[in-house]
């Protein structure tokens, strides 16, 4: 992984989103239908392109979760 990019524990997300952190979701909505993280962001990866300008703020930082991480390390690069 990049120095830019980094695997983090579940609780060091949620504490990263406390402090204004972004999470986004990059599982597809059916996958969510069973549950997803609280103040995540529906984002599935392929429409990531076109909607996270709206969402993403200068020097706010980006955090991704999916089912297996494969998807999530794709959507930040």
């Amino acid at each position: 992984m990049s120095d830019d990019i980094l695997d983090i524990e579940p609780g060091d997300a949620l504490e990263r989103q406390r402090a204004g952190a972004l999470l986004l979701d990059v599982r597809e909505l059916d996958e969510r239908a069973s549950g997803f993280a609280a103040g995540s962001v529906a984002m599935p990866r392929a429409t990531i392109g076109e909607r996270i300008a709206a969402l993403a703020t200068s020097g706010r930082e980006i955090l991704a979760i999916c089912g297996s991480g494969k998807r999530s390390l794709l959507a930040v690069q």
